[in-house]
């Protein structure tokens, strides 16, 4: 299948019928999917640049299409009366799109629309001009909102809106209040900003105040969303992940994402007025709390900030952190070993030497050290973040699965020792290095609906220092 992004993804997901329209069809990634999805059986890509039909025809060809035409022409102009069912116009700005509207529509009874700008001039042409709305809700795409808008014609049905959907859409998804009210956010942010007057400017206000007080944004909002993604039901036996201090009903302000819990962390949080520390590394471990832990645990109610942890089910979880850097790490053919751990295999075989020094320089890890004979071949790892290479059992299932190297954090002399004697191989990594990449995880989970409250720690930093 062809690789969609959020906004091309909803996009077609939205196509229906016998044959679809591709209208500005661009790089032709729309067409190509319908087909191969089984959205409609035909496609007719049409867009004014010859260029832009040649990148669609490479796809189709690419992809041995064969029931997809590509017509040179304006807006629905190369279509014939009748010929399709649905059309999709994005990748352009609101007055095209209505421009096009304004055509002869040949016809066609589905519109599937994006519009980049003028989206409320957008909604208020198709309410006046009879174009019924049947779903209209938002993408959040590398920073910005899309309004994914369906509009059908002669349903027979009222085509009216009102003023709040004419301004922020009819909001016609299931569950992401949340991205919605970060959209209203945004936008009175910027109303504020401006200090526009405006009627439209009113209008907005009071649907940001609607929004607060519809949903009052709370700790457990992060976290649900968390555990959505790594349900502490992966947590290991050991572990005390999950809200290790505060109150999940508490309103958030702020959360600031890091890998541990810190005088410095929690500081950091309070200066930037964030009441959830969100951590990999727990701040509270087994039943015994020595004094260091406690006067954390005293400072972060003094400063009334919650305390939450997603430790080893961040490990375990599917596109967690040994998902991510055995991806880091351009390994192959992933696949789970014990829960946690992971093993891949190397894209080319490279020596230990070599294939070492890619691991520290993909982890950017200046102290990175190794065990094994510079020129043994490497083709087969095995991956455990943070302190795996301490794992006596991950040990043992290399040498008996053909694993050439380890790679894992905080080995002990002993566990050297064995895999030397085993002619395995190690390359030992920084429990901080390896597992840093916990805040691009968090904020990749948290960024469509919760993107405004998140602050990354700039003060959370590796405490080794190397002297070379």
């Amino acid at each position: 299948m062809i690789k969609l992004d959020k906004r091309l993804r909803a996009v077609v997901n939205e196509v229906q019928g016998k044959t679809l329209a591709d209208i500005g069809c661009d790089h032709g990634k729309v067409s190509v999917a319908s087909i191969l999805e089984g959205k409609v059986k035909n496609v007719i890509a049409c867009d004014i640049s010859k260029d832009s039909l040649e990148k669609a025809k490479k796809l189709a060809l690419q992809y041995n299409i064969k029931n997809m035409q590509c017509r040179l022409g304006d807006g629905l102009r190369p279509l014939n009366y009748k010929e399709v069912d649905c059309a999709v116009i994005a990748g352009m700005g609101g007055n095209e799109i209505m421009s096009i509207l304004s055509m002869d529509l040949k016809g066609i009874c589905r519109f599937v629309l994006v519009a980049h700008r003028n989206t409320i001039e957008l909604r208020a042409f198709l309410s006046q001009h009879d174009f019924f709305i049947e779903k209209d809700y938002l993408v959040y795409e590398s920073g910005k909102f899309y309004d994914i808008i369906v509009a059908l014609k002669n349903t027979g049905k009222d085509c009216k809106i009102s003023e709040r959907q004419l301004y922020t859409g009819l909001n016609t998804y299931t569950d992401d209040f949340m991205i919605y009210s970060r959209h209203i956010r945004q936008k009175y942010s910027k109303l504020k900003d401006y200090e526009q007057k405006s009627e439209q400017a009113k209008t907005i206000a009071n649907i940001f105040k609607y929004c607060m007080q519809t949903k009052d944004i709370k700790v457990k909002d992060i976290i649900k969303e968390i555990e959505k993604h790594a349900p502490l039901s992966l947590m290991l036996d050991f572990d005390s992940a999950g809200l290790n201090q505060g109150n999940d009903e508490d309103s958030l302000r702020g959360v600031l994402l890091a890998q541990n819990v810190s005088f410095a962390t929690l500081e950091e949080a309070r200066e930037k007025e964030c009441n959830l520390l969100l951590t990999h590394h727990p701040s509270v471990f087994g039943e015994e709390i020595d004094d260091y832990t406690k006067s954390i645990l005293a400072k972060a109610e003094d400063y009334k900030i919650n305390l939450y942890s997603c430790h080893t089910n961040l490990d375990c979880c599917k596109e967690g952190l040994n998902d991510f850097v055995s991806n880091l790490l351009g390994l192959k053919n992933i696949k789970i070993i014990d829960g946690c751990a992971r093993e891949g295999s190397l894209k080319k075989p490279l020596c230990l030497k070599e294939w070492a020094k890619t691991v520290a320089d993909e982890l950017k890890d200046k102290n990175v050290k190794y065990v094994g004979d510079d020129d043994k071949i490497i083709k087969k790892v095995a991956v455990c973040t943070g302190a795996g290479a301490r794992d006596d059992e991950l040990v043992e299932y290399a040498k008996n699965n053909d694993i050439d190297c380890i790679v894992g954090g905080e080995s002990k002399l002993s566990i050297a020792l064995k895999i030397k004697d085993y002619k395995i191989a190690l390359v030992d990594v920084g429990h901080y290095t390896s597992e840093i990449f916990c805040i691009d995880i968090f904020k990749s989970w948290l960024e469509d609906k919760f993107g405004d409250f998140l602050k990354i720690s700039e003060k959370d930093i590796d405490p080794y220092k190397s002297i070379g």
